[in-house]
């Protein structure tokens, strides 16, 4: 049996965390911390059955791994959490715009579910739309919404705001757009 304090790189997962947050990071974390956009990091923690201890560069010498593969497992690890069911995922036809919506969430790992390649077509199908904003307040939501035109985008951030003010471990009422390439943060709505 592994003991809880044991790195295990299959109970990682990416973390977002706000730049505050980093002056209790170790100074050489050669890689670990990775900037996300609108003053937001990505970290690595390890799961220690629902409590969360952060993954250190120790860790990852001792495990002989680097801070790209790491994050590359960790990835993966959230994905298998999403698949299992552990993480609720919800549409709702009534957002917005009276359009539809995604809701991701019930774990502390929901938020970081913006980072899942596979995020955007999963939303591009299920909403109808190719064109995707992803809202992150607290680590344990996200939502997905059709990308309306920009000028319109600031109902999006009200209604975020409205429904998810009050979750623990806030992160941004900013939204990013699900790209090819990733999430990019949007830039600030008025």
């Amino acid at each position: 049996m592994t003991s809880l304090s044991a790195f295990d790189i299959g109970r990682c997962y990416p973390y977002f965390v706000p730049k505050d947050y980093l002056q209790y990071q170790p100074s050489n974390e050669n890689g670990l911390v990775r900037l996300f956009g609108h003053g937001l990091f990505v970290l690595l923690v390890q799961d220690q059955d629902g409590l969360v201890k952060n993954v250190t560069p120790d860790d990852l010498a001792a495990a002989n791994l680097s801070a790209e593969s790491a994050h590359e497992r960790a990835l993966d690890n959230l994905q298998k959490l999403l698949a299992s069911g552990q993480i609720g995922i919800m549409r709702y036809d009534e957002g917005p715009h009276g359009r539809p919506f995604i809701l991701v969430g019930q774990h502390w790992a929901s938020a970081a579910c913006v980072l899942l390649p596979k995020i955007r077509s999963f939303a591009q199908k299920n909403l109808d739309q190719d064109e995707i904003v992803a809202s992150i307040p607290h680590r344990d939501v996200m939502l997905l919404f059709p990308k309306p035109a920009t000028e319109e985008l600031a109902e999006i951030r009200k209604f975020v705001v409205e429904h998810e003010s009050e979750g623990r471990k806030p992160l941004t009422f900013e939204l990013f757009e699900l790209t090819e390439k990733g999430p990019a943060p949007v830039s600030k709505v008025p």
